[in-house]
């Protein structure tokens, strides 16, 4: 269920980093701020599952 979760986390930060590129192209700042603060989140979260499976 750890590994599931990872996964999407993970599939939410490369969406995320898509999604900013393309809100760049169309000069649109402040989607980029907050797209970027999710790829934050969820790669803080990533890495705490990633963590928690290697113990």
């Amino acid at each position: 269920m750890l590994v599931c979760l990872l996964e999407a986390h993970e599939h939410m930060i490369l969406t995320c980093k898509e999604a900013i590129h393309v809100a760049g192209k169309g000069g649109d700042e402040a989607t980029e701020d907050m797209l970027t603060e999710r790829v934050e989140v969820h790669g803080k979260t990533a890495w705490m599952l990633r963590a928690t499976l290697e113990k």
